[in-house]
């Protein structure tokens, strides 16, 4: 039988959102800050058993984050009290919503705000008689189970989290509804018009960077795509919340952000890279999104 643990492990505060994306050991994550100011995570795990236990994260900012969870374990991600409405795979998602993170395939978030989440596992060892009917057939279509389809899991779970004790008994009861929930959920096909848009547009600036170190107009890119600009603005709006020069600016100094780091190039040339002509514009910027110049970017 498995032993109950139930203990709160100390959390872990971060300010720096690159070092956060490295903290999950086996997880491919990768984090765009969409506005300035201080970003901050922090991140705890409440031990249930030896092959159990439930992992909390909450951030404070606005960003996007592609992540491929690991292994083949289906995870479930309970989107908890205080969290603003956010995106899951181009859909719209509230507190007490279930998100299903399946292994091995790109996922994205998009965080319009404070977001906190505690992520759970599917194992073998939770004898649940669907749950071994649950594979990657039976999931396509499915990212997100609502509130109401729960029994109320994410509230419980806060509520776990809050005492800091959980036992296996209660563990295996509380994912019960969910499980089922997500057995009999019937597929949701997206509309994704809107993401397809975005994400050409993402690809068609990635491409110009590369190849000419230079950002395209927004006319420029809306012509490109076939779509007028006001229909790009509105894709934007829609999935980030920000315009499509505001999240390139921010996709941009990320990107500047991670080769400063690695130490090649100049600031003077990694500005360039990016498309920033400009260095004491691209330093202002980059100042106000990261607290610090790149010059002082270790």
């Amino acid at each position: 039988m498995l032993k109950a643990q139930g203990n709160l492990a100390e959390e872990l505060i971060s300010t720096d959102i690159d070092d956060q994306s490295l903290m999950l050991d086996g997880w491919e994550q990768r984090y765009t800050q969409l506005e300035t100011g201080s970003f901050e995570a922090k991140t705890s795990s409440l031990g249930v058993s030896d092959c159990n236990n439930i992992f909390r994260k909450h951030t404070n900012r606005r960003m996007s984050k592609s992540f491929v969870s690991p292994g083949n374990l289906i995870r479930l991600a309970a989107v908890l009290p205080g969290s603003d409405v956010s995106q899951f795979q181009g859909r719209e998602i509230l507190a007490g919503d279930l998100l299903v993170l399946r292994p091995g395939i790109e996922l994205e978030l998009v965080c319009h705000g404070e977001f906190d989440v505690a992520v759970i596992e599917l194992n073998s060892k939770l004898s649940f008689p669907c749950l071994e009917d649950i594979d990657d057939n039976h999931l396509q279509g499915i990212d997100v189970l609502p509130k109401h389809t729960t029994s109320g899991f994410a509230d419980k779970v806060y509520a776990a989290l809050l005492q800091k004790r959980m036992n296996v008994e209660f563990f295996s009861s509380l994912c019960a509804p969910a499980v089922r929930a997500l057995y009999y959920k019937a597929p949701v096909h997206n509309k994704h018009g809107i993401k397809d848009i975005v994400t050409q547009a993402i690809r068609l600036v990635e491409n110009c960077l590369e190849d000419l170190d230079e950002l395209p107009k927004i006319s420029e890119i809306s012509a490109h795509l076939g779509v007028s600009e006001r229909a790009l603005e509105y894709a934007f709006a829609r999935k980030y919340g920000v315009s499509p020069i505001r999240y390139f600016k921010f996709m941009r100094l990320h990107g500047a952000r991670r080769d400063i780091r690695v130490g090649k190039l100049s600031v003077t040339d990694v500005a360039m890279k990016w498309g920033f002509s400009h260095l004491g514009r691209f330093s202002g910027y980059y100042r106000d999104t990261f607290g610090e110049l790149p010059s002082r970017t270790k």
